[in-house]
């Protein structure tokens, strides 16, 4: 290989390592969205059980901070398939598929 490849697969490298980062760092902020502690990801949202709101009168949008009833819903099961994504691109990271 002459240096001129060497160069090209260096850049190469380079910019799949940079296409894992920033596949990783969405992919981790899909799980934290999903799993936050907040309205649209409880259980009890827009039930008869969202004691904010039948107890206290208070409208609760999705984005409304969650209380301390919150029962983290998982619709679709989302949670472990994003788990199992990210743990997919930190394996190609650590495995040094960057070729």
């Amino acid at each position: 290989m002459n240096e001129v490849d060497a160069i090209f697969d260096a850049i190469g490298r380079a910019s799949r390592l940079m296409l894992l980062n920033h596949q990783r760092n969405e992919k981790a902020e899909q799980l934290r969205s999903i799993k936050a502690h907040r309205c649209g990801n409880c259980a009890l949202w827009m039930t008869s059980h969202c004691k904010p709101e039948a107890e206290r009168g208070q409208l609760k949008s999705m984005n409304s901070p969650g209380c301390n009833d919150f029962e983290l819903k998982d619709i679709g099961g989302l949670i472990p398939k994003f788990e199992s994504e990210l743990q997919d691109i930190d394996d190609a990271i650590g495995a040094g598929e960057v070729k």
